[in-house]
Order: C-alpha cells, then sequence, then structure tokens
C-alpha cells in the first residue's frame, strides 16, 4: 500500500468525523427546541447532484437545526425535490403540500429562483429555490393533484455544456 493510498483513506476519515459532529450538533439543537401549540418538530433533507456535478442538500420541515429553533411559527418548508433534465433543457420541481387546495397555491419566479407558497385549513408552506441555471419565468407549467405539485420549468442556456470537435494541426 503506496502512502497515496493511505491518504485518501485518511481524507475520508476527516470527511466522516466532521459529517458526524455536524449531525451530533444538529440532533443536539434539535432536542433543546419546544414546540409551539399542537405543532410537532418536523425536519428532514435531501441531497443530489446538480447538473454541475456539484451537491444540493435541500431540507424540509418547521426548524432550523443549526439555530436550534422554528424557522417561523406556522410554516413549513414542503418537501421539495429539484431535477435537472439535460436531454429536455427543463427543471422539474415537484413539492409535497398535504392539506393544500389549488387555489391556495402561490408561485412566483425570478431568472435564478421559485418561490412556493401555500396554505391549507392547519398548515402554511412556504420555500424558495434557487437555482443553478437561468430559468425562463414565462415557460412554467404547474399543475397540482393529490397534494402534489409539479412544476416544469425552462432552461434559457443548455444544462449539458456543447461539446464542440477540434482539429488538431
Amino acid at each position: 500500500m503506496s502512502w497515496r493510498f493511505r491518504d485518501i483513506f485518511d481524507e475520508f476519515d476527516k470527511t466522516f468525523r466532521e459529517t458526524e459532529e455536524m449531525f451530533e450538533r444538529i440532533f443536539k439543537n434539535l432536542r433543546t427546541i419546544e414546540p409551539k401549540g399542537d405543532e410537532p418538530i418536523v425536519y428532514g433533507f435531501t441531497a443530489t447532484i446538480g447538473p454541475d456535478g456539484v451537491p444540493h442538500v435541500r431540507t424540509f420541515g418547521n426548524v432550523d437545526p443549526m439555530r436550534g429553533q422554528l424557522i417561523e411559527e406556522g410554516i413549513r418548508k414542503p418537501y421539495t425535490d429539484v431535477v435537472y433534465d439535460s436531454e429536455a433543457g427543463v427543471i422539474r420541481v415537484t413539492a409535497e403540500l398535504p392539506g393544500v387546495e389549488k387555489e391556495n397555491i402561490k408561485l412566483k419566479a425570478t431568472e435564478n429562483s421559485l418561490s412556493i407558497s401555500a396554505e391549507g385549513e392547519k398548515r402554511k408552506f412556504k420555500n424558495t429555490i434557487p437555482f443553478d441555471v437561468e430559468i425562463d419565468p414565462k415557460s412554467i407549467k404547474a399543475t397540482f393533484k393529490n397534494g402534489i405539485l409539479e412544476v416544469t420549468i425552462k432552461t434559457k442556456k443548455p444544462l449539458k455544456p456543447e461539446e464542440y470537435d477540434i482539429k488538431i494541426e
């Protein structure tokens, strides 16, 4: 085993320890949060890889575990999934909004983000999703069925970089 191979495992070990310490801080903070009224504490996250190969971590729920407090009383970030479809040149956003009627959902977009707000009988949802690429806000199409919001957005530039053949002289 060469010294370089050991360095790789040392780096994995260091990253694992740092991640473990981060989760210990998060869960310690979560234990200190006092729920207000009947509202349960909800927290979760998803991790995906964007079209540029960079990982994206998105949280959902009603707490900020790093600060150890509720985000805003009565408001939750919905569980949201973002998929970059490089073949079609679109971004697909799916958000879970249980207990909400279509008429009570508001979507707003800029050239680099989508904001979702919704209100049901028992819950309010709010989230702003930033994008790594410019989008065409006028192209947005949205559907809502059985508590699931699906949004399709065209990008202004291709998600997959164009490849060019280079002539060698």
